[in-house]
C-alpha cells in the first residue's frame, strides 16, 4: 500500500511578527496542504495521513475548516486519515473544532478521536491504524499507552499515528508533549509509525528499516525551520519492506547568513550572492561585521537596499559593522598636542588597526 504521511500544517497561524509578509505566508499552508493532495494523487496513494496539528489551534475560523476541507475534498482516490494533535487537541465540547470539521469534510476523510483500532477495510484500505490522538495542549503522558496491549484485527498492514515528542529528537526538556522513546513504540510490533509534532524530518535519510517517520512540516513556518518543506510517500510491500521517498511542498524559506565585510569588494559580492532568483521567496536574517573605511561603509546602504528587494523579508543586523579608523580621522578628531592624539598616532604608525579601531572606540565613548 501507499502512504503520503505529512503533518503540523497548522492551518491559522497568525504570522503576526511578519506583517509585510503575513497574509502571503498564511496562505502558504493552504497551497502546502494542496500540494499534498496532488503528489497524492499523482502516486495514487491509498491513505493521506495527518500525523496531527492540521490546525494551529483549536478555535480557528469556519473559513480555514471549510478551506482545508475543499482541499482534503479533492483526493481522488483513497482515504484521509486525520489525528488531533496537541494544537489542535481533542474537546468534549458541542461544536468543537472536530464536530465542526467533521461537518465540512467529506466521506473521504476519517478524524481519528478515539484511542480504539480503526479497521479501515469497511473503507476499501486493507489496514488497521492504531491513534494516539492528543486531549490537550500539554501532557506527560503519552497517548500511546493502550496501543500496546490492543487486539489486532486481521488486516494485512498495522499502521500507529501518534504525536508528541521523541526522546532524542524533539526539544521537550520539561517532558510536556506527549513523550515517547523508539524502544516504546517499537514495542507495539505495528508495521510503521505515522508521527507529528517535531519540525525536524526523522530519519534525515529514511531506509527501508527505520518504522517510525517524523515528516516534519510542510511548509516552513520560523528560523528553527531549516527545510523548505516536505511530505514524505511511504510504500509497504505485503513483506512489510518500506520504500519511502521525501517530497516537496512548501514555497519560503527561513534562513540566518552571517557574512563580513572589510571592504568595497566584499560589499560588491555580498549584494551579487543574494542576485538569484531562490532567495526571492526567503525570509532572511543577516548579521554583518567588519571594518570598513569611509568610502566603502556609504556603499553598505545601498547594497542592503538591493538585498531587501531580493528577498521576501529581511532583518539585517549592523551593530557588529564599523568605519575603520584612519590617521585622518584622528587628525580630524582630536588636537594634535593631546594625549588621545599622541596615542592613536603611535598605533597608526605601529599598524596595529584592531588595537587602533578598540583605543578609538573606548576615547569617543569617554567624550559622550
Amino acid at each position: 500500500m501507499k502512504i503520503l504521511h505529512t503533518s503540523d500544517v497548522h492551518l491559522g497561524m497568525r504570522f503576526a511578527s511578519y506583517p509585510e509578509v503575513q497574509e502571503e505566508l498564511r496562505e502558504a499552508r493552504f497551497a502546502a496542504l494542496a500540494k499534498c493532495v496532488e503528489h497524492a494523487n499523482a502516486n495514487s496513494v491509498d491513505l493521506l495521513t495527518i500525523g496531527g496539528d492540521l490546525f494551529d489551534r483549536t478555535s480557528v475560523a469556519m473559513e480555514t475548516l471549510a478551506r482545508s476541507a475543499d482541499i482534503l475534498k479533492s483526493l481522488q482516490d483513497g482515504l484521509v486519515v486525520v489525528l488531533p494533535g496537541n494544537h489542535d487537541f481533542l474537546s468534549p465540547e458541542q461544536g468543537s473544532l472536530w464536530s465542526k470539521f467533521r461537518e465540512a469534510a467529506a466521506g473521504n476523510t476519517l478524524i481519528l478521536t478515539k484511542s480504539e483500532p480503526y479497521d479501515l477495510r469497511q473503507h476499501e484500505v486493507d489496514a488497521c491504524v492504531y491513534p494516539g490522538p492528543c486531549t490537550s495542549k500539554h501532557s506527560a503522558e503519552n497517548a500511546i499507552g493502550w496501543i500496546r496491549e490492543a487486539k489486532h484485527p486481521d488486516a494485512r498492514f498495522h499502521i500507529g499515528m501518534a504525536h508528541g515528542s521523541l526522546e532524542g529528537l524533539s526539544p521537550d526538556f520539561d517532558g510536556a508533549y506527549y513523550p515517547m522513546t523508539e524502544s516504546e513504540l517499537l514495542a507495539c510490533h505495528l508495521d510503521v509509525w505515522l508521527m507529528g509534532h517535531t519540525h525536524i524530518p526523522h530519519p534525515a535519510h529514511p531506509s527501508a528499516r527505520d518504522r517510525i517517520f517524523f515528516p516534519s512540516t510542510p511548509e516552513p513556518d520560523g528560523f528553527d525551520c531549516r527545510h523548505r518543506g516536505q511530505a514524505l510517500l511511504i510504500e509497504i510491500e505485503d513483506d512489510k519492506k518500506l520504500a519511502v521517498q521525501t517530497l516537496p511542498t512548501g514555497k519560503y524559506a527561513f534562513k540566518h547568513e552571517d557574512a563580513e565585510v572589510n571592504s568595497s569588494e566584499n560589499i560588491t559580492n555580498l549584494a551579487s550572492r543574494f542576485d538569484r532568483e531562490d532567495w526571492n521567496n526567503t525570509l532572511l536574517k543577516l548579521r554583518l561585521s567588519g571594518r570598513l573605511s569611509r568610502d566603502a561603509f556609504a556603499e553598505l546602504a545601498p547594497a542592503v537596499e538591493s538585498i531587501r528587494r531580493r528577498t521576501k523579508w529581511l532583518d539585517i543586523a549592523l551593530s557588529d559593522v564599523a568605519m575603520a579608523v584612519t590617521r585622518d580621522d584622528v587628525n580630524r578628531e582630536f588636537s594634535k598636542d593631546s594625549f588621545p592624539h599622541r596615542l592613536l598616532s603611535t598605533l597608526a604608525d605601529k599598524d596595529d588597526s584592531q588595537a587602533l579601531q578598540v583605543a578609538y572606540e573606548i576615547l569617543q565613548e569617554a567624550r559622550r
